[in-house]
């Protein structure tokens, strides 16, 4: 458990809440404080002209001359109302309303307590969530509310250090040799750090083994020129040096015979090399794209690549391999 400020998670508010966190599938870390906290006065410069739940409080006229005199940051003994700061991170909004009991804060430069729709800026609250029921109820959503900027960092923390963990964990584990990749071919793009499970290679260092698939226009080409490529940048290449340690390539597709390579060298292209060599270019690279082009020899027998070696994932272009596919 820990007690978190929402000021320190980019809330302008100060909430000291605790949070209690446990999972039987990985270990959780809590999300590193932003380093710098917002103003309260932040989220009264936009106006509210048509915004729901701007509702204000009428005060009679004693009350508004006591909450003129007050300073910023100060509170009014008779009414127990806070007045903001506007320079600092908001006191705590609290589930009152207006028919007695709790109230919300002072607005730090109207005399007046703040309407719903101020206190559920200063909880985050984007102005297109619509609260419903009496007012007194809408301040209670708001005031029992976590901020929704807080739960979107510890959501965050949640995934990153439990479930991407855990699946990443699991993807080692289950990358059996017959089906590395899982049960349905995918093409995926080359380096696409977006995707949700970024390793798409299972290679083995004894010796290095890479698998990968190709266009259906591309098959004949790779055969008849025993050449492979991939579409990379200076710093691929940096990130990824066993892309440069290649010794056997195993190409699929769908349906197709896996093709069976031995890597005797590689080098660095352009894409008018390619053309050249009649290779057919894909449309989306653009005419700077450089390319690793692997130098082949076909290996007629299936080899026993995937027995033995210690396992290596790295990140790039491939596809799936359908499951019973013959290379095991």
């Amino acid at each position: 458990p820990r007690v978190i400020n929402a000021a320190d998670y980019g809330v302008p508010q100060k909430r000291m809440r605790t949070f209690i966190i446990g999972s039987r599938i990985g270990a959780f870390q809590f999300p590193k404080p932003l380093g710098k906290c917002f103003p309260s006065g932040c989220v009264f410069t936009s106006s509210l002209d048509g915004v729901p739940n701007h509702v204000t409080r009428e005060h009679n006229v004693k009350s508004i001359e006591r909450y003129m005199r007050l300073g910023f940051g100060k509170r009014d003994k008779l009414g127990r109302v806070d007045r903001l700061d506007p320079f600092r991170p908001s006191k705590t909004i609290i589930a009152g309303g207006t028919g007695g009991g709790g109230r919300s804060h002072l607005h730090p430069y109207i005399p007046r307590t703040m309407s719903v729709r101020e206190c559920a800026r200063l909880q985050t609250f984007p102005d297109k969530h619509f609260f419903t029921g009496p007012v007194a109820r809408q301040f209670t959503q708001v005031g029992n509310a976590v901020p929704p900027v807080l739960a979107y960092e510890i959501a965050c923390a949640i995934y990153k250090t439990i479930y991407q963990g855990q699946k990443s964990a699991n993807l080692a584990k289950s990358a059996k040799p017959a089906h590395p990749y899982g049960s349905e071919p995918i093409q995926l793009s080359l380096f696409d750090y977006a995707c949700e499970f970024p390793v798409l290679y299972l290679i083995h260092d004894s010796p290095m083994t890479l698998a990968g698939t190709y266009r259906k226009s591309c098959r004949a080409w790779i055969v008849a020129n025993n050449l492979y490529n991939y579409p990379v940048t200076e710093q691929d290449v940096d990130l990824h040096p066993e892309l440069l340690s290649v010794r056997r390539l195993v190409l699929g597709r769908k349906n197709d015979k896996p093709l069976f390579f031995a890597v005797k060298g590689y080098s660095i292209e352009t894409r008018a090399w390619l053309q050249k060599r009649r290779y057919p270019i894909n449309r989306k690279h653009n005419a700077k794209t450089q390319y690793i082009v692997y130098k082949l020899r076909p290996i007629k027998e299936v080899p026993d690549v995937f027995s033995g070696g210690k396992p290596i994932l790295i990140i790039g272009k491939g596809a799936t391999i359908k499951s019973g596919a013959p290379i095991s």
